[in-house]
């Protein structure tokens, strides 16, 4: 799964799109308030997600850090680049988060930190 978040031209909203080709769907969110986003799909509200404390879960500061920069989109070798990190502990990283969380795939670790607060959105 793909995902991909854009704001849309002049409104408040971001479209998310979710999937890959045919499979694919987009969702638009909107901020509700610090803590929470609006979903809707088709013109309907499909969700309300609430922000967790970041700091409330099972996650280091640092690995949080990664976690954010992997979401972004940064490969093991940029997040090491970007923390001035070595190649092989950017990789430790990624591997501790996803055993923590229990996620193995990227889209699952994305929509985690979507979910948890750790892109800014």
């Amino acid at each position: 799964m793909r995902v991909e978040v854009q704001r849309a031209d002049g409104t408040p909203w971001l479209e998310i799109t979710l999937g890959n080709g045919d499979q694919s769907r987009v969702v638009r969110a909107r901020s509700l308030d610090q803590g929470s986003l609006e979903l809707h799909e088709d013109g309907d509200v499909v969700a309300v997600v609430r922000r967790l404390d970041p700091s409330s879960g099972p996650l280091t500061d640092r690995e949080r850090e990664v976690l954010s920069l992997l979401a972004r989109g940064q490969t093991n070798r940029e997040v090491a680049r970007t923390l001035g990190i070595s190649i092989r502990t950017a990789e430790l990283h990624r591997a501790r988060i996803a055993r923590k969380l229990s996620l193995a795939k990227r889209s699952e670790l994305v929509e985690w930190a979507l979910q948890h607060g750790l892109l800014g959105l």
